[in-house]
């Protein structure tokens, strides 16, 4: 997916996900199990440009790509999940460009860029989350925000993150999770970069952060058994610059 924008504004908000599989779901006040099994083998794009002028009001520019999607809510649940995600495609790639060039933004704001080869997230409120999830990747995951403008005069923040692997489950109150979680990540590339160049700026600030497996687990009010196994063989890059004028 791509966007082209060429404009003067005084607010603008651009949106971009694009996916190669993606499930989501939810469970509320009862139980449930679920099987999932998603192949990424193509590649996965998502483009935005924004040759941005004016914006007092500020900007907010998302542009989000993963290969493989899973998402679950889970309230007052009990919920089994299988979870089997590959992405063996050419690459899965973002890419936001903000070339304002000699114009000015005068409301700050914020460019996200992120790719993502697997991701699963799951959780709620006074749930009880088990099974196992078995991601494996091998495929060039690249994010990047390159932008030039000339001015801005309030804070503006430019951010890019590149993961072949994540996994997210979340759950509160009195909640239990029980999972056994597997990443693998062959030999490939992971990248993210951050390139801004702006001639005066009050409060501006670029970052990257690449990785080969997350995991992020976090439980309230009940007992927590997590497995966690990772491997990787990639090559891992993040290359954040902010050069001012």
């Amino acid at each position: 997916s791509s966007v082209n924008l060429d404009v003067g504004v005084g607010q603008l908000q651009v949106s971009v996900e694009t996916q190669g599989n993606v499930l989501r779901g939810g469970i509320e006040g009862t139980s449930g199990a679920m099987t999932v099994a998603q192949t990424m083998s193509g590649a996965a794009r998502g483009g935005v440009t924004t040759a941005l002028a004016g914006a007092e009001n500020g900007g907010a520019i998302d542009n989000h790509v993963r290969g493989n999607n899973f998402e679950a809510y889970t309230g007052d649940a009990a919920f089994a999940v299988d979870v089997t995600q590959s992405a063996t495609g050419a690459t899965v790639e973002a890419r936001t460009d903000v070339p304002a060039g000699e114009s000015e933004i005068t409301g700050g704001g914020y460019v996200a860029t992120s790719a993502t080869a697997n991701n699963v997230a799951v959780g709620g409120p006074m749930s009880s989350v088990t099974g196992s999830v078995d991601q494996g990747a091998q495929t060039t995951v690249f994010a990047e925000t390159p932008a030039d403008i000339r001015y801005i005069p309030a804070r503006a923040s430019f951010d890019s993150r590149a993961t072949a692997n994540a996994v997210q489950a979340g759950t509160t109150g009195s909640s239990h999770q029980d999972l056994a979680i597997r990443q693998r990540n062959a030999p490939s590339t992971v990248e993210a970069r951050t390139d801004v160049y702006v001639d005066n700026a009050w409060d501006a600030s670029a970052s990257a952060a690449a990785g080969a497996n997350f995991a992020n687990m976090g439980n309230e009010g009940g007992t927590m058994v997590v497995q966690v196994d990772q491997t990787d063989e990639d090559r891992i890059s993040a290359a954040p610059r902010l050069s001012p004028g």
